[in-house]
């Protein structure tokens, strides 16, 4: 059955929309409240959403919730297009997303994903667009409007409707094709309008590469028909990742008017933070630890690993992730980490959206118990703080402080090691001896191509 209602938003809900785009997408302010002539005008008609078989099917299942997404949401998609233009938002943070293609065995193509972001619900829904191919997608809760923690059983079926907008809000997902697309913030850059064209979201066109690519080729086709924008109508400041079955992957950018495709010229591409197009590896490995942990992991392995070494890979360089996932682009199906809980997997399938939780999954392959990190004392500090990492076994070791894009600012130690209990102190300089700014800042310890670990501190400068 299905309902006749006002497009989404005789909902209270919108007026308090936080329509974050945190990272990979961004915070903005609420959307404003529909008038009445917008509510009389924009419905969803019977040919549409079936509203009552899609809100019904919503359920919590351990740490995250599922819903099967029925009918027809174009009209819902261009609705919430017209809200979102001619709006501006406030920067986006820069969060620590991390994805990668691994092409390297025909018959077992991957795709990871950390969505380092704020702690959050999570949705996975599963569509089947009239019009365009089945998929699985992510939605963070409170771009709907939910508070994390929100106990859903306690809502009533109208105080659900925003779950109706999960189809606007895709960071990531997988189609019926295996194409697999996620978004990362980069630095903005200005948007030339097209007026022949429409103007989309972010996140509408992960919806639109899902519905209507088959291969990379017709994500960047898909791309370039619209004009696509975040901060405002005339800012941009995402890329994007798509992989295929095939062996192919590319990194869609905006670049002087149009979205350009970096292919894969190995059989692995890995996308972080930092912009990729004409920057040369040696300068992309530099500027980000991120994307230099991910690449020297995927070139030792040729493009060749099973989906437990990607999460591990995936482990290695999270910092506060509501989901990690390896999509598996063989077989159309996604292991999934939810809240940074490396230990227990959840395996969804597209065909059948059946979810199979593996519990104490132990995806390290390497001792770790042979190398400790721990906490930086003091944390926050603003003149020096005091770094201790034991070593259970002589090795070359490495210990680097980033910033929150990913650039490194200082290498405090790069020799060999004995075992033993150590310390260092760092004073708030870069590797000129110059001091940094207050901020949020990372240091990594990595001990060849065996073990890693990453942990974070804040560093308030002296006025």
């Amino acid at each position: 059955m299905k309902i006749k209602i006002t497009i989404l938003l005789s909902l209270f809900v919108l007026s308090n929309l936080n329509l974050v785009s945190q990272n990979e997408l961004k915070k903005t302010s609420p959307l404003e409240k529909l008038s009445e002539e917008s509510l009389t005008k924009n419905k969803i008609l019977d040919e549409g959403i079936d509203t009552l078989a899609t809100i019904n099917s919503f359920e919590g299942l351990e740490d995250f919730y599922k819903m099967e997404y029925v009918g027809d949401y174009n009209e819902l998609l261009d609705l919430m297009d017209d809200q979102m233009t001619g709006k501006k938002y406030s920067d986006f943070e820069p969060f620590e997303c991390s994805l990668f293609s691994a092409n390297g065995e025909i018959d077992n193509q991957l795709f990871g994903r950390n969505f380092d972001n704020p702690e959050n619900d999570v949705l996975i829904a599963r569509y089947n667009p009239p019009d365009g191919y089945s998929s699985l997608a992510f939605t963070r809760m409170s771009d709907l409007g939910f508070t994390y923690g929100t106990n859903y059983n306690n809502l009533t079926f109208n105080q659900k409707i925003p779950l109706l907008m999960s189809a606007y809000f895709v960071p990531d997902g997988i189609n019926e094709h295996g194409i697999s697309a996620g978004l990362a913030t980069i630095n903005s850059v200005n948007v030339i309008i097209d007026p022949s064209k429409d103007t989309i979201f972010i996140t509408r066109l992960i919806r639109e590469i899902l519905d209507h690519a088959q291969n990379v080729e017709e994500a960047l086709d898909v791309a370039n028909s619209y004009n696509v924008f975040d901060q405002n109508i005339y800012t941009i400041t995402h890329h994007v990742l798509v992989g295929s079955p095939n062996g192919e992957s590319i990194v869609l950018e905006y670049v002087d008017g149009e979205f350009h495709a970096i292919t894969n010229q190995e059989p692995w591409q890995v996308a972080t933070n930092i912009p990729i197009y004409n920057v040369p590896l040696h300068q992309l490995m530099s500027n980000c630890w991120r994307f230099s942990s991910l690449y020297t992991f995927l070139k030792n392995n040729n493009g060749s690993i099973t989906w437990e070494e990607g999460m591990d890979a995936l482990n290695q360089v999270h910092l506060n992730c509501p989901w990690s996932a390896i999509y598996d682009m063989t077989n159309r199906g996604i292991y999934i980490v939810f809240h940074n809980n490396f230990e227990d997997i959840t395996y969804v399938d597209l065909e059948n959206f059946n979810f199979i939780v593996y519990v104490n999954i132990d995806t390290n392959f390497e001792d770790n118990s042979k190398y400790k990190l721990e906490q930086n004392i003091p944390n926050p500090f603003n003149s020096h703080t005091t770094i201790y990492f034991e070593l259970a076994e002589k090795t070359d070791i490495s210990l680097t402080i980033f910033d929150n894009t990913g650039k490194v600012v200082k290498t405090l130690l790069n020799e060999e090691k004995e075992a033993g209990r150590y310390s260092i102190i760092w004073d708030g300089t870069n590797d000129k001896n110059k001091n940094v700014e207050t901020g949020i800042y990372f240091y990594q310890i990595k001990t060849g191509n065996k073990f890693s670990e990453t942990k974070k501190m804040l560093f308030l400068k002296k006025l």
